[in-house]
């Protein structure tokens, strides 16, 4: 009997999934063509992955693109981050019902999150930790990782990650810059019109919140802000 993989129709309702959304908001591009979901299969890309040099036979030359990763409708998962190889950590299995693709695509969030983001961009190198701290959903890695690292992590956030800042609280960056003005000042200034920079400001102390804001070039707005 003929395998069956997943059928275009089914491709639209796993588009629609919080697990396939919650990839996008980690950086990944939606790139597959019309030919790889007729195929059973998706394909993302996007410069959270890692550059790869590629040889150009035309040109007889290397140049640089971003990464990708594919998951095939048996289940397979592979990636050219380095050089392409399968994913080990994912296990292959036919993808035939939605609940298969939302596991996977959960799988593919997790190795993105922690081999990607943690291990490549954020040098957190133990898998105990990267494990840790990503054992709930977008929202709560992004508050673990706030309070791990402070200021810098929301720096990281808005030059790479800028759908990820909807999960922060104005009351926990607060915190943060409280416990560190000197690392809020060098990593929030280029966010300071972000809703959740100018409310956090605005939970600061008087004494403290008016040189801060000098600091950063801004003057807080109680009633344009929700305030």
């Amino acid at each position: 009997m003929a395998k069956v993989y997943v059928t275009p129709p089914v491709v639209d309702e796993v588009r629609k999934t919080t697990e396939y959304k919650a990839l996008l908001e980690l950086g990944l591009i939606d790139t597959s063509s019309k030919l790889i979901v007729n195929n059973s299969n998706f394909r993302f890309s996007g410069d959270i992955l890692g550059l790869n040099n590629v040889y150009d036979w035309s040109s007889r030359n290397y140049s640089e693109h971003e990464n990708t990763i594919t998951i095939y409708g048996n289940g397979y998962v592979r990636t050219d981050r380095g050089r392409p190889a399968p994913v080990p950590s994912l296990k292959t299995g036919d993808l035939v019902t939605l609940k298969d693709w939302r596991d996977k695509l959960e799988g593919v969030r997790l190795f993105v999150l922690r081999n990607c983001i943690l291990k490549d961009h954020l040098g957190v190198a133990s898998r105990v930790a990267q494990v840790e701290l990503t054992k709930d959903g977008n929202a709560e890695f992004v508050m673990a990782m706030l309070k791990r690292v402070g200021p810098e992590f929301f720096g990281f956030l808005g030059n790479r990650l800028p759908d990820l800042i909807q999960y922060i609280s104005p009351d926990a960056l607060a915190k943060e810059i409280l416990a560190n003005p000197g690392a809020a000042t060098e990593f929030l200034k280029g966010f300071s019109k972000l809703d959740t920079v100018r409310k956090a400001i605005n939970l600061l102390p008087d004494s403290i919140r008016a040189g801060f804001e000098e600091e950063l070039g801004v003057k807080s707005d109680l009633k344009n802000i929700g305030f």
